[in-house]
């Protein structure tokens, strides 16, 4: 019988996505492990500040397991939520923090907004559907959050080459690690039609604004069709949950992430400080 477990992995990267990686890399290897998924994150000054009396597995080079594991069935009513790559909650206040989950949110004023999150391995296909329905697709353009590596963030932007849903779509599968894999981004698509944007956040929440009321219900309609709870509130690590953002092993660092988007015809339009 197969049964989830959870299992603490503690393991050291020069960030969190190559530490993740090589705890990852390490539990594919455990016999009773498959599938892992990273569903929390911490910061430890040294394997002393674990919270451990028994001694630590030492699995891999940087890589240890407390041995215990916790199981929990895999049919509950009430799945559990794979935080997308990118973005992971903390156990900070765990408790008092109400649970994660895919659902949307919408809300009308100025323009119509819609938050949408998203597990995993639904965020990608989800992001595919809601771009199919933007009319006349006219550019992208990719905000860089200044706390990667304690920089200014910075604004790109790309009028020139991604007229269509399958230009954007086709960029992302060259360099998923460094665009959707990214937690330091928001990636912004623009359509022509109700100053209409479309954006994958750097919390990986799938946000829509526009003044398109049609197309507002008809992504309203597509979500509750994919089976996305329509919610006053819909909790996300954007709103009350401590998390921490990082970029997959092997990605770009700061600085060769704007030649590639150089690379790409991106212009970089503004920098500024936070605050300013």
């Amino acid at each position: 019988e197969v049964s989830g477990l959870y299992a603490n992995f503690y393991a050291w990267g020069s960030h969190l996505g190559e530490a993740w990686h090589k705890a990852y890399e390490a539990a594919l290897a455990e016999k009773e492990i498959i599938d892992p998924v990273l569903m929390e994150a911490y910061i430890l000054q040294s394997l002393d500040d674990i919270n451990y009396e028994g001694e630590l597995s030492h699995l891999a080079p940087d890589v240890y397991r407390i041995p215990a594991n916790i199981l929990y069935p895999l049919d509950d009513p009430e799945p559990l939520f794979v935080p997308p790559t990118g973005v992971v909650p903390t156990d900070e206040d765990r408790d008092a923090e109400p649970p994660l989950q895919a659902c949307f949110a919408s809300y009308t004023g100025e323009e119509y907004t819609i938050v949408l999150a998203a597990t995993k391995d639904a965020l990608e296909p989800t992001f595919a559907h809601a771009l199919h329905l933007l009319p006349n697709v006219v550019g992208m353009g990719i905000g860089v959050q200044g706390h990667w590596e304690r920089k200014l963030n910075e604004w790109w932007i790309n009028k020139t080459d991604f007229k269509t849903a399958e230009a954007v779509l086709s960029f992302f599968a060259q360099a998923r690690q460094n665009t959707l894999e990214n937690g330091f981004l928001d990636l912004v698509v623009f359509a022509q039609d109700g100053e209409t944007r479309l954006m994958l956040s750097e919390h990986k929440t799938l946000n829509l604004y526009t003044k398109d009321e049609k197309l507002f219900r008809r992504v309203v309609a597509e979500f509750i069709s994919l089976g996305y709870a329509h919610k006053e509130d819909c909790i996300s690590m954007a709103y009350g949950h401590h998390h921490w953002h990082y970029r997959p092993a092997g990605s770009l660092e700061r600085k060769k992430f704007a030649g590639f988007l150089r690379k790409y015809r991106f212009e970089l339009l503004e920098t500024w400080k936070d605050g300013e």
